[in-house]
């Protein structure tokens, strides 16, 4: 009988042992979560203002006498960029940029008291519509990419002189610069721009871009005579590649 007792005990000791046990390791049944969608991105646009400079990437002059150079003046741009972000890091965008391409060339001229320098620029317009993507570097930094097609249109041709000749001595000077005025055309171009925040909504911009078009052809005759010496020209022309640096001002608003 005590045996019996004994053994009861222990038994329902082991069985209130397991079920303390059970109890502090049961887990919570999962409950059901609603998921929520989240709200589309917001979309932004961006009013950039700033100036460029054009360079050759391939100058295309022919000189025989060596004459002549590129030349280039700093000319405006103006865009308007909407930006449709798809993730925190990565964003798209497009737009229409306008522009001014102003470059030609130089004739340089000297020989003992005689200096002639002459300068031709022809300004282009340049429309372009663009479509890329841009990066976000960090919360103030992005980095955007994109292609383009644009049209350009030569509009305007600037001429400068500068010339003189030392002692008594004297000399003629006949400058005749040629443009095509039926540069008319469509091509493809390549822009590369960092923008970094300032205050607010207002960003600095750092851009660079290449155009896969050439530029208006421009030819320049110089006709050159001093004293008794018979007159001689110096003849050149140009059609160059350009690629263009340029810094400006943008500022946001919508996001």
């Amino acid at each position: 009988m005590i045996k019996r007792v004994i053994y009861a005990s222990l038994l329902l000791g082991l069985c209130s042992c397991q079920m303390a046990v059970t109890r502090q390791l049961r887990c919570e049944q999962p409950t059901k979560r609603s998921v929520r969608n989240m709200p589309l991105p917001k979309i932004y646009a961006s009013i950039q203002m700033g100036a460029r400079y054009a360079m050759p990437y391939r100058k295309n002059i022919n000189d025989e006498n060596g004459y002549f150079s590129y030349a280039a003046a700093v000319s405006p741009v103006l865009s308007g960029l909407v930006f449709r972000p798809i993730s925190d890091f990565t964003e798209v965008f497009g737009g229409l940029q306008v522009g001014s391409s102003r470059q030609g060339m130089k004739f340089q001229f000297a020989d003992g008291g005689i200096r002639v320098i002459d300068r031709c620029i022809n300004d282009v317009g340049t429309i372009d519509l663009m479509m890329g993507a841009a990066f976000n570097a960090t919360q103030n930094w992005q980095i955007r990419i994109a292609p383009s097609v644009f049209y350009a249109f030569l509009w305007a041709q600037e001429n400068s002189s500068t010339n003189g000749v030392s002692g008594n001595g004297y000399y003629n000077s006949v400058v005749n610069w040629q443009s095509d005025w039926n540069y008319k055309t469509w091509g493809t171009a390549l822009h590369v721009q960092s923008s970094v925040k300032l205050i607010r909504a207002l960003y600095f911009d750092l851009s660079a871009s290449a155009q896969f078009k050439q530029a208006p052809e421009l030819r320049g005759t110089i006709t050159l005579s001093s004293g008794s010496a018979p007159a001689k020209d110096y003849t050149a022309s140009q059609r160059p590649y350009l690629w263009y640096a340029g810094a400006g001002l943008s500022f946001r608003f919508g996001n």
